[in-house]
């Protein structure tokens, strides 16, 4: 079965990146876990906080504020990393396509069946951010049965052209 496997696109260095920022912000979340608690612990003592501990909802309320920013930071990268496709594959002898998204650990292995109909959509936002314009081109790939779409980033290595335009054209059945 392996055998029968054709290399169709492969995110590349893009890869390597989408993994750092996930750990990166899981780092950062746990970091924001440890002050969070710590501010709910003491916030008030330091002189520069007022000298006197605040009261217990005034603490939770901040260091929970504190923890649940990294927190979100952390999840929403999770999320994205999870709609982001690492490789496609095409299995010859099954005629379906395996995909693999990205995980905390690893990645995640998909089989699945291309539907007629698809709305992959290329997006190009090269938005102007101060003097520095941001270059990430992507595809939208529609999944049937899903709100959110997978992401393909342009910027990948493209193997296979002709069975990544027909993956590109149909909607993805996991």
């Amino acid at each position: 079965m392996l055998a029968s496997l054709v290399p169709v696109y492969r995110a590349g260095r893009q890869l390597l990146k989408v993994r750092v920022m996930v750990w990166f912000l899981a780092v950062v979340a746990a970091g924001a876990i440890y002050y969070g608690a710590g501010i709910a612990r003491t916030y008030g003592i330091r002189d520069a906080d007022g000298g006197v501990l605040k009261p217990l909802g005034v603490r939770l309320a901040f260091g929970g504020f504190i923890a649940s920013l990294g927190i979100a930071a952390a999840a929403g990268m999770l999320l994205y990393a999870r709609h982001y496709i690492a490789r496609v594959a095409f299995d010859e002898a099954s005629g379906q396509f395996e995909i693999h998204t990205v995980g905390l650990l690893g990645s995640q292995r998909h089989i699945c069946d291309l539907r007629p109909g698809g709305r992959t959509e290329f997006h190009n936002p090269g938005v102007p951010l101060s003097k520095v314009a941001v270059d990430a081109p992507w595809w939208s790939v529609d999944v049937v049965g899903r709100q959110w779409p997978l992401i393909l980033d342009a910027q990948g290595e493209v193997l296979d052209r002709a069975r990544l335009n027909e993956f590109l054209s149909s909607r993805v059945k996991l």
